[in-house]
């Protein structure tokens, strides 16, 4: 009786729980690890190209971001984060105008309480959205938000906004592995972010990164031991000997993509 009394309570619980999240769905569906369509790429993910010098890493992660931008609408800003917050990458300026989205600089200095503005409106938009109070909001508080998230109504389910490091291997940002940054990237789906970085080295990255990537570019050049300690991570239905066998045939701007939630493997 008393295992009967139990399962017929735990078959309550649990429809009260699939009821909740049932009414939740769209406030957790921000949170997902989702693959975009059309792209390499998830969101709310950590995007890495690792090569040498002019393998053409920034040029792959611009156009993983021309692409997201064009096809995912919940994508509302590009914050690029670099030494001065200048323009400066040629690659990226003349590839910008194809980025469907608002771009904004920033310098590595100012990043940290950037960011942190941009997650606090964020969250008030997820709040509005939420509660459906969007018709109830103050001219000016709309109209500040409005200007902060680069955005002009209130007509997106949320804010996918995406970040990409230029040369984060030398960054401050990212050399203390319980620095911001560092814990941003750990909590992506939390914060709703996408992060790109493009490093020369994988040991050029810490643990904490290494454990979160969704999708790595891997260009030509490595050996099989480096491309077994950029591997060691990600879980591949592969062998490393098969992995290497087709690996070892790219040359110059050749990669492998590495999709470490799907499991895949593309060459291209």
């Amino acid at each position: 009786m008393s295992d009967s009394l139990n399962s017929v309570y735990d078959s309550y619980i649990t429809d009260q729980i699939n009821e909740q999240l049932n009414n939740c769905e769209e406030q957790l569906d921000r949170e997902l690890i989702k693959p975009i369509r059309l792209t390499n790429c998830y969101t709310n993910s950590v995007n890495i190209a690792v090569g040498r010098q002019r393998t053409g890493k920034t040029y792959s992660i611009i156009k993983e971001i021309i692409k997201i931008s064009n096809v995912h609408p919940e994508t509302h800003l590009l914050i690029y984060v670099n030494q001065t917050g200048r323009r400066g990458d040629d690659t990226m300026e003349a590839m910008k105008t194809l980025i469907k989205c608002p771009v904004i600089y920033v310098s590595e200095s100012e990043f940290i309480p950037t960011i942190q503005n941009i997650l606090r409106w964020k969250e008030l938009y997820n709040t509005i959205k939420d509660r459906g109070v969007e018709n109830e909001i103050i001219d000016e508080q709309r109209d500040e938000l409005f200007e902060v998230l680069r955005i002009n109504d209130f007509s997106r389910r949320w804010l996918h906004t995406l970040i990409l490091l230029e040369d984060c291997a030398k960054s401050k940002l990212l050399t203390n592995e319980k620095s911001f940054t560092n814990q941003l990237m750990t909590k992506c789906g939390h914060i709703q972010c996408s992060f790109f970085l493009a490093v020369q080295y994988w040991k050029a990255l810490n643990s904490n990164i290494k454990a979160n990537v969704s999708t790595i570019f891997i260009f030509a050049g490595f050996s099989r031991q480096q491309l077994s300690y950029i591997l060691f991570q990600t879980n591949l239905p592969y062998s490393l000997n098969e992995i290497y066998e087709r690996y070892k045939d790219l040359n110059g701007h050749d990669k492998m993509i590495v999709d470490s939630y799907g499991g895949n493997l593309t060459f291209t």
